[in-house]
């Protein structure tokens, strides 16, 4: 097993794959992105959106709304692209204002548009037990890291740091279905180093830069780094300490270049599952 695990290495040859089927179609599938106001993190997460999913063939629109909309407004916009049959996948950048809440949007969401999985209807599917529709991206991007490695999750003793709708509380679940032994932990966790010590599989989704420190891990762990934390100095580090850390374990992802990686994909495949999704009932 490489020891540091690589995005590019686990989409690359789906990617081609994939940008090689969009080749084949005239009508290219569309991803709708709805954007309220100039948050930094969204616009760049926007922007990579359109580079990485035009490069593959989609065709990538925005739809932005001033911070200052009002409620009826946003959900009137929502709505209007649910509606819009050339639109096949939407992704909605959260958090949305204070003011604002998201409510109506996740209600009324077309199940097959709702290619992060915000929406009620996917959402209860996995409270369910049911994975026949979509996880978040970034939650379907640590499955896709496991099956990537092979690991057999079967009894794997391993710890889930965060519970967030987002990632947490949704890929806890997928692991259960997989039969691994969970833990869920929070920053505010007793002795988290105690809690991550053992275990074989760590997943951090916690959003705190380099809290998971050499002394949380042991030589046979894979640790699967989600934050994504800004630093003073302007760059990006994720929930794990990667320099002390990732000789003393197995297998780790780097931040930037694994997770964030591996979830730009699924949000492309998510889309392509929709936009056939939608055609089959043309």
């Amino acid at each position: 097993m490489v020891n540091i695990v690589k995005g590019i290495d686990i989409v690359r040859e789906k990617k081609e794959h994939l940008t090689a089927e969009i080749n084949e179609l005239t009508v290219k599938p569309n991803l709708t992105i709805i954007r309220v106001g100039e948050d930094a993190d969204q616009l760049y997460y926007e922007q990579a959106c359109h580079r990485i999913l035009g490069n593959i063939g989609f065709d990538v629109n925005s739809v932005v709304l001033p911070s200052t909309v009002e409620q009826t407004v946003f959900d009137k916009a929502f709505e209007q692209v649910n509606d819009d049959k050339d639109v096949h996948g939407i992704l909605l950048l959260k958090p949305l204002p204070e003011h604002l809440s998201d409510e109506y949007a996740s209600r009324v969401i077309h199940e097959a548009k709702d290619v992060d999985c915000f929406g009620q209807t996917n959402m209860l599917k996995i409270y369910q037990g049911d994975f026949s529709g979509y996880l978040p991206c970034t939650a379907q991007a640590c499955l896709e890291i496991i099956d990537y490695l092979e690991l057999d999750l079967k009894g794997m003793r391993t710890v889930v740091a965060g519970y967030s709708m987002v990632v947490g509380k949704p890929l806890a679940l997928a692991l259960m279905a997989r039969g691994a032994t969970l833990k869920i932990c929070r920053s505010t966790t007793k002795d988290l180093a105690k809690e991550c010590r053992d275990q074989e599989l760590i997943i951090s989704a916690m959003g705190q830069a380099q809290m998971i420190q050499e002394n949380y891990v042991n030589e046979e762990a894979v640790v699967i780094d989600v934050g994504i934390n800004p630093t003073e100095d302007g760059k990006i580090v994720g929930d794990v300490a990667f320099e002390s850390v990732h000789e003393q374990v197995k297998a780790i992802t780097p931040v930037p270049g694994g997770v964030g990686t591996v979830t730009n994909f699924v949000l492309a495949k998510h889309v392509m599952k929709a936009y056939k999704i939608l055609n089959m009932y043309k």
